[in-house]
């Protein structure tokens, strides 16, 4: 059950990232992200009132401090970012790049916990370089055939940023859940302080909305569902086994993302042997990351 529980996660993530693509086309990313969060903080609020009541109101104080932090890296940073590189740059190439944010958890848990990387986190890591690099060149090629293609590359640049966030965050979630908060507790305060972030830059972009179709904002509502649902079902399935299983099974999102944008976004995105290895890098190296890690 807890492998079923973290193929979801994956299948989910990875769908989000296509259907972003599509309610982000005509929308600011501002907006977009705002009401994904605004979705996904509805749906974990309420599961953290049924399931997790009395710890939801009996947080001492210096835990908001670190969750306004988690709130800022993982959603203002992370998902912020990651949905802008899927506007600029596509599914495609802008998921792999944001999945290689436990590369930069280990850097950081190296840098501030003191973790030493075993050699299976060194190969993982020239993997996820190798993958990148692909993944780049395609983006620099692209940029040689068609100027429009210089915001591409630019997301590119964007997804890594996004990437270094959920990262951070990810070394951040560990001192909150281990000493504060239960997952589904943090996960709905960071969520919150994360939207509260945003809301300046929303309501900034929110006149460009105006020649928008509101049937983008419901692409927009399913994935913010998606994620939401994705993060729950991820936590289901660590409570089960050990996050060396669970996390390079959700870290395969990319692969279903890629399927997706092959099958459903073949006027939109154009999926080169180069992602496809690029992306097949990248993950593999992820979860070498991963499993080197645990």
């Amino acid at each position: 059950m807890a492998i079923a529980f973290a193929f979801t996660s994956a299948v989910l993530w990875g769908s989000a990232a296509v259907v972003n693509r599509v309610g982000l086309l005509r929308m600011p990313s501002a907006v977009g992200a705002f009401v994904s969060m605004l979705v996904s903080l509805a749906l974990i609020l309420a599961l953290a009132l049924i399931f997790d009541f009395r710890e939801l109101f009996s947080l001492p104080a210096v835990a908001f401090g670190w969750l306004a932090l988690l709130g800022a890296l993982s959603f203002l940073v992370g998902r912020y970012m990651n949905m802008s590189a899927i506007r600029m740059a596509g599914s495609s190439r802008a998921t792999p790049v944001v999945s290689i944010s436990p590369l930069f958890a280990g850097a950081f848990a190296f840098i501030f916990l003191g973790e030493r990387p075993t050699a299976m986190v060194v190969v993982g890591t020239l993997a996820v370089v190798a993958g990148i690099v692909l993944i780049v060149s395609q983006g620099l090629a692209d940029t040689r055939n068609s100027p429009s293609s210089k915001t591409a590359s630019l997301g590119i640049l964007v997804a890594l940023g996004a990437a270094l966030g959920y990262g951070a965050s990810n070394v951040l979630s560990r001192q909150v859940v281990t000493n504060y908060a239960t997952p589904l507790v943090g996960s709905a305060y960071s969520l919150l302080f994360g939207t509260l972030y945003l809301l300046p830059l929303a309501l900034r972009a929110w006149p460009q909305m105006a020649g928008v179709p509101k049937g983008d904002l419901r692409f927009i509502v399913v994935s913010g569902l998606m994620q939401g649902i994705g993060v729950t079902t991820m936590m289901a399935a660590l409570a089960r086994v050990p996050v060396a299983v669970a996390v390079p099974i959700g870290s395969l999102n990319p692969l279903v993302a890629l399927a997706l944008a092959a099958i459903f976004l073949g006027r939109l995105e154009k999926v080169t042997p180069r992602i496809i290895g690029g992306t097949l890098l990248a993950v593999g190296g992820v979860v070498l990351v991963i499993v080197g890690r645990g």
